[in-house]
């Protein structure tokens, strides 16, 4: 598999979990806050919702938060403490998509990789994706 199909299918993944839940938490955003935080299960909310999915597709962890009020609409598992790898990968995708969609990108659009570049794919903290110094990478395959 190359790499633009993986990052193509990790990205649809996340992208269908996200969607799941605007779609699940959509038909009931009329209930209150605290009647919504108060439900456990975002399987259960799609289940309610007349949805039927597999387990694979349920997050480790969600939320919900309204953007005008700061109020907690939804939450499961919000104070684990998880790595941001999903939503870097998400916000570099959507980086990617816009530079495309303005015209600063093309999908041929190539870049040489820099020994920063490199020293930072080689820390097991920030990175598991190996980039070599000097060679040129396509944005998309």
């Amino acid at each position: 598999m190359n790499y633009g199909r993986h990052l193509h299918k990790r990205l649809k993944h996340s992208l269908l979990s996200l969607l799941i839940g605007v779609l699940t938490l959509g038909p009931i955003s009329t209930a209150f806050a605290d009647d919504i935080y108060q439900q456990e299960d975002v399987m259960k909310i799609a289940a309610d919702a007349g949805l039927v999915l597999d387990d694979f597709y349920k997050p480790k962890a969600d939320i919900v938060i309204d953007a005008n009020t700061g109020a907690i609409l939804y939450g499961d598992n919000i104070d684990t403490v998880r790595d941001s790898g999903s939503m870097a990968k998400l916000m570099s995708a959507y980086v990617v998509f816009r530079a495309l969609k303005e015209g600063k990108i093309t999908y041929d659009t190539v870049v040489t990789a820099t020994a920063s570049d490199q020293a930072i794919s080689e820390n097991n903290l920030l990175s598991n994706s190996p980039i070599v110094a000097g060679v040129d990478y396509k944005y998309l395959n």
